[in-house]
């Protein structure tokens, strides 16, 4: 047979395959537009609407919510922890705090699977370091992100802290009250102490008090200045003291020390560079320089021995 005969062939199976994916995709993609709009396949409408069939992605997030009831009932204190990270990391309502727990040992799970397979693959010694290793990131990675998260959170709480304050005093000086300048500020800018802000207005309107609420963020967050800030609100509340002076005073502090941050920062940045230049620039640098001057000196007295 001729090569081009074959070539032909095999463009044309080719051919027939992609046709017949094509056509299977498009009829999987008819069948679920039917199911959608609730019409069995005799063209009647259906007695209800349909069960929505759980995926793979639900049934294992349902597995892992089980088996972190399950460690729930036995370690309680656990879920407590859990529950107060996933609040400071402001992941409240979208992630299941029992979920996560039983994500945390799913990932264990998978740590000491993957090091009992370096036991029987590598011997015991590293088996036993990447068991080690394996169990405690499956355990404690969780944690860590919930971690970063938090950090993350209080870096742009810190950003946005002085212009909060600012438009707080802005709008307390037009004539608005504590509640109606809070609203409007969280309505006008958009932020994470906004978000933390909106959660003190609906505890308040819970029945919370006021200066607890603001307490609870403060501690939630864990920003001195917050807690500052929170003090301040309360004694105005309680004693009656005018809040302008207060708020613009403490929006002076806050930028003052977000500078003496800034530059103690700035300060401890030569110490940081030091590493670096030492292990990689300054090799290099010498390799670079005293290289060929060494190459040079070694055919000398090579030929010199000769």
């Amino acid at each position: 047979m001729q090569p081009v005969l074959v070539v032909a062939a095999w463009l044309a199976g080719v051919c027939f395959v992609l046709l017949g994916v094509l056509r299977w995709r498009r009829r999987q993609h008819m069948r679920r537009r039917v199911q959608t709009l609730a019409i069995d396949w005799s063209g009647q409408t259906a007695q209800g609407p349909p069960k929505p069939t759980p995926t793979v992605r639900i049934r294992v997030r349902l597995l892992a919510g089980r088996l972190g009831a399950r460690l729930g009932e036995r370690w309680p204190g656990e879920i407590g922890l859990l529950a107060q990270r996933v609040d400071r990391a402001g992941l409240t309502g979208s992630v299941p705090t029992v979920e996560l727990l039983g994500w945390k040992m799913v990932c264990a799970a998978w740590g000491g699977a993957a090091g009992i397979w370096a036991v029987l693959r590598y011997g015991l010694a590293p088996g036993l370091a990447v068991l080690a290793l394996g169990l405690l990131i499956g355990w404690f990675g969780i944690d860590l992100m919930l971690v970063r998260y938090h950090a993350q959170r209080r870096r742009a709480i810190v950003r946005d802290l002085p212009t909060i304050m600012d438009l707080l005093v802005l709008s307390l000086e037009a004539g608005m009250g504590l509640d109606r300048a809070l609203r409007t500020v969280v309505h006008e800018y958009r932020s994470v102490l906004g978000d933390e802000i909106r959660r003190v207005l609906n505890e308040v309107e819970l029945g919370l008090a006021r200066g607890e609420a603001f307490e609870r963020m403060a501690v939630r967050v864990g920003l001195e200045d917050l807690h500052s800030l929170s003090r301040a609100i309360v004694q105005s509340d309680e004693l009656g003291v005018s809040l302008v002076g207060v708020m613009q005073a403490q929006s002076h502090d806050v930028r003052l020390s977000r500078r003496r941050a800034a530059e103690a920062e700035a300060l401890r940045a030569p110490i940081k560079m030091l590493v670096p230049l030492v292990v990689f620039i300054l090799p290099t640098l010498f390799m670079l320089l005293l290289g060929p001057v060494g190459l040079r000196a070694a055919a000398a007295l090579t030929g010199i021995g000769r």
